[in-house]
């Protein structure tokens, strides 16, 4: 019975306190989306998929051909961020960008069994983004017959501006998430706390709570006419 009489009581304070509930998921979602919006920069992605082919050998060479087709596409993986390539993919850029920080821009991933490789550069805009990893495409297009014998590099598809428009951070669906949690934690805690310090007695139960005399009755309020 205590157990019903304490939920049920807490139910009540929340319902009569549920504004306040209602102002700090406001004021935190507001606070940290506008932090989130006026101080992280936003990154946009871009990316193109290249094939990696060998030049055809002779029947008896094709057991040999499959065996380092996968060390080929490792070492392509390597290659995609390596100075020889990111160098000069930094000199052609139209904007200031050093080797290293196109290195840091570019992701390289490969399906397993596929030939294919992914190439993924996230900028501060999406035209960067995407000049970035067309310029890289078009230099490891270049320099693949230099740096690996019979082997070459076909771009199935050139990244485009217009696929590149969504930032892909800061993700203001799970900020604005998260901050819907804080504000529900923040305002259940001024809740209790203001129960907490609040001496005042309301209603019978409180009377029964705190001293052991029954309630014989009560005085209902007089309106003043």
């Amino acid at each position: 019975m205590n157990n019903r009489i304490d939920l049920a009581s807490v139910l009540n304070i929340i319902k009569r306190k549920f504004y306040i509930l209602l102002i700090c998921i406001a004021v935190s979602v507001a606070a940290i989306v506008g932090l989130t919006y006026m101080t992280v920069e936003p990154t946009y992605k871009a990316s193109t998929e290249v094939l990696i082919e060998q030049s055809q050998m002779e029947n008896n060479q094709q057991t040999q051909q499959d065996q380092t087709s996968t060390q080929l596409l490792n070492t392509y993986l390597v290659i995609i961020k390596s100075a020889s390539i990111t160098n000069e993919v930094a000199s052609n850029l139209s904007f200031e960008m050093t080797p290293k920080q196109v290195s840091n821009s570019l992701t390289v991933e490969n399906a397993s069994g596929s030939k294919v490789i992914s190439i993924i550069a996230t900028a501060s805009s999406p035209e960067q983004a995407t000049e970035i990893v067309n310029e890289t495409t078009e230099e490891l297009k270049t320099a693949a017959p230099d740096i690996l014998k019979n082997s070459s590099v076909i771009v199935l598809e050139k990244a485009a501006v217009g696929n590149s428009k969504t930032p892909v951070a800061p993700n203001y669906k799970t900020i604005g998430v998260l901050a819907v949690f804080l504000g529900l934690f923040v305002g259940a805690f001024i809740i209790y706390l203001g129960q907490l310090l609040n001496a005042r007695i309301r209603t019978k139960d409180d009377v029964e709570a705190l001293t052991d005399y029954p309630v014989l009755g009560k005085v209902s309020k007089v309106k003043k006419r």
